[in-house]
């Protein structure tokens, strides 16, 4: 569970990202919709543990995570993993970068690549295993990006726009993976601009100015 409890997120230009939000996500799959600028992102970096709130109150699993020492906190960000809009590659391959991660975590460097090569088969991307990460499109990348975060098998995955950049076929293959890892267990928060996501969450809240405006609760796609 990821609790927020009157949250404000003032940056150092005077820009306040979230406004007094409370939030509790007890698993399942959110859909964070709003236009750009409403305070998606930084919902989802105070969420991953990687932004620390101007003002009130954050727990995971009852926990605060800023409390924790470095070393557990590590340890929680590397179970709730969260994909960026507009993904950073490292130097090498593209299976070097989807594997990385694996062997931070201490996995073998054969069973890295084998997960690696196996997240990129779910994206249909396996051939780019090979190919330059640098030299990569924007919807390359964030295919690969999306490959990077399964590979690991996190306890949560927080995704910002992951339909960005993709084509028709593309966004359909990425929310047909979105329905696959919730089947699987995985807890989702999903940034969105757009209702797509929306039409497959179990929740969905809507977010305007850094202030939540909107909830709705979804079965099967449709509204409770």
């Amino acid at each position: 569970m990821i609790g927020l409890k009157d949250v404000w997120v003032r940056y150092p230009d005077g820009v306040y990202g979230l406004r007094g939000v409370d939030l509790k996500f007890e698993g399942g799959f959110l859909a964070v919709l709003g236009p750009n600028g409403s305070g998606k992102t930084t919902m989802l970096k105070v969420m991953a543990c990687i932004l620390k709130p101007t003002r009130g109150s954050v727990f995971i699993r009852g926990v605060d995570p800023w409390a924790l020492p470095e070393d557990k906190l590590l340890g929680l960000r590397r179970r709730h993993i969260y994909v960026q809009e507009k993904p950073k590659m490292l130097k090498g391959d593209v299976l070097y970068n989807v594997a990385y991660p694996l062997r931070l975590r201490g996995v073998s460097r054969d069973e890295s690549r084998r997960r690696a090569l196996e997240a990129l088969e779910e994206l249909r991307i396996s051939r780019l295993a090979e190919f330059d990460a640098k030299r990569l499109s924007a919807g390359q990348a964030r295919l690969v990006s999306i490959a990077r975060a399964i590979a690991v098998n996190p306890e949560v995955i927080l995704f910002d726009e992951p339909t960005a950049y993709l084509d028709r076929d593309n966004r359909r293959l990425v929310l047909e993976l979105l329905k696959r890892l919730k089947d699987r267990g995985v807890e989702l928060v999903v940034a969105s601009h757009v209702g797509e996501v929306a039409e497959i969450a179990d929740e969905a809240i809507t977010l305007e100015q850094g202030k939540i405006t909107g909830r709705s609760r979804r079965k099967g796609g449709s509204e409770n």
